[in-house]
């Protein structure tokens, strides 16, 4: 769970593994606070997140309908987005 990424969904990402001692990730559940972003902000994310080890990305409101578009594009079937009220089993 990341909440809403202020900090920057990539931070808080390498901050968990680093505090943890895990790098392979099974969700990265929250907003991605890229509502404002432009597009290149947005490319940049899409390309760290790639790099990464993460089975699912599940994704809610402050990610905005740009980001929502090209998330769903990169991950595919890894992406889910939620709302209020989704439920996920893991």
């Amino acid at each position: 769970m990341i909440g809403c990424s202020h900090p920057g969904v990539i931070n808080i990402i390498r901050h968990a593994q680093q505090i943890t001692g895990i790098k392979k990730i099974h969700a990265i559940v929250g907003g991605m606070h890229l509502l404002k972003a432009d597009r290149n902000k947005i490319l940049k994310v899409i390309k760290e997140l790639l790099a990464s080890d993460f089975d699912f990305i599940h994704f809610c409101h402050c990610t905005g309908t740009k980001a929502t578009n090209l998330f769903i594009n990169s991950f595919e079937d890894r992406c889910i987005p939620i709302q209020t009220g989704s439920f996920l089993k893991f």
